[in-house]
């Protein structure tokens, strides 16, 4: 259940979770699948091979975005360590300032999930089952779907942020 913090650091506070939604999460940052995925996560610009535009996105453009999601990758993983867990459940802390972060590694998760499973738009619509399911394309549908009403809340509250200053050099993430 998110809510706002009030800590000294603007954050959107996620409280009472149930340990299987806990360990979704927790997988978020090491997703197996991102590693085989990178077709997908770095479609090729073009049909040609051995193109100028090919070698030059090979050359600036790919190793940038890969630094880019290893690193908002471990934006998540920094946070996910200040997870604090009592008897109604597990809570955790989305900063504002790591918003963007967060929802590009979700994006990122879910991308990887549904190339891994090799997944078609029919499994991605059903419903989800139960979270307990030991199918693993259930498993995995599931999981898109959780890290996709991850990814909504987030952005819901990013649009109620105030606007960041122009002037402001600090990266969003």
């Amino acid at each position: 259940m998110p809510s706002s913090s009030d800590n000294q650091e603007p954050a959107l506070v996620f409280s009472e979770l149930p340990p299987h939604f806990l360990r979704l999460i927790r997988e978020l940052p090491i997703c197996p699948e991102i590693e085989n995925a990178s077709a997908r996560l770095f479609p090729s610009p073009s049909e040609k091979g051995g193109s100028k535009l090919l070698e030059d996105w090979n050359l600036y453009v790919h190793p940038d975005l890969q630094s880019h999601f290893m690193t908002v990758r471990q934006i998540v993983q920094n946070d996910l360590e200040r997870i604090r867990s009592d008897q109604t459940g597990s809570s955790f802390s989305v900063p504002y300032a790591h918003m963007d972060a967060w929802v590009n590694a979700l994006n990122q998760a879910r991308l990887a999930i549904a190339c891994a499973h090799g997944l078609t738009e029919e499994e991605l619509d059903a419903l989800p089952s139960p979270p307990d399911s030991q199918d693993p394309v259930s498993s995995a549908v599931n999981r898109i779907h959780f890290y996709g009403q991850l990814q909504q809340i987030l952005i819901e509250q990013m649009e109620t942020l105030p606007p960041s200053d122009p002037d402001d050099e600090t990266p969003p993430f």
